[in-house]
């Protein structure tokens, strides 16, 4: 599992593609009336990138980035690291309430309004140090592999639990194989880079 980041390039092009899956078991019976049950509590989201220019030309090389990614990971067999464009910091985002018993809690970030629906994503991977707050009191932590936020004293009944912090995506490639066009000397694109994040 590696700690390669997914580079941020100038020539990516709309539209850009984020498909969010759940996987669900339902039935239907005679009367109609539908049973539903989630296999599944936090999305898988694939990506879906074009870029119509890679330059070469530059002093850190946007072709060079993308394929030594790709072969880095040798396609499909490793992971990386990205940074969602639009989703990838909380500020005070709740991840528990204490029961004065439980000291490890799983952080997760949520995309919605304020006061909106939203469900949440499972949280593993960060960039930089997460803070952590109990009933809005910055405190010390354990960071787990997955994660998963250990405190040395459980937090007390109704005590809110949350963080401040950026985070990063896990994914991998989808495909085994990378097409790039050289359509100007020194200037290359690609189309249709898909990847999808995986859970630790």
């Amino acid at each position: 599992m590696s700690s390669f980041i997914f580079p941020s390039l100038q020539g990516v092009t709309w539209p850009q593609g984020n498909s969010i899956s759940y996987k669900t078991l339902t039935d239907e019976a005679m009367s109609k009336r539908l049973a539903s049950l989630a296999l599944q509590t936090y999305p898988i989201h694939t990506w879906t990138l074009s870029y119509d220019i890679l330059r070469d030309d530059v002093n850190t090389s946007d072709i060079r980035s993308i394929v030594g990614l790709f072969n880095a990971c040798r396609g499909r067999y490793d992971s990386f690291l990205f940074s969602d464009p639009t989703f990838n910091s909380v500020v005070g985002q709740v991840f528990g309430v204490g029961d004065g018993q439980t000291k490890a809690f799983q952080l997760v970030a949520t995309f919605k309004n304020v006061n909106g629906a939203g469900g949440p994503d499972i949280i593993q991977n960060f960039n930089g140090a997460p803070t952590v707050f109990n009933a809005g009191a910055s405190v010390p932590y354990f960071l787990g592999p997955t994660g998963i936020v250990n405190f040395t004293t459980a937090p007390a009944i109704g005590n809110s639990l949350t963080w401040t912090g950026g985070f990063y995506y896990r994914c991998h490639f989808l495909a085994d194989s990378l097409q790039v066009q050289q359509f100007m000397n020194q200037w290359w694109s690609t189309q249709n880079l898909q990847f999808r994040s995986r859970l630790l």
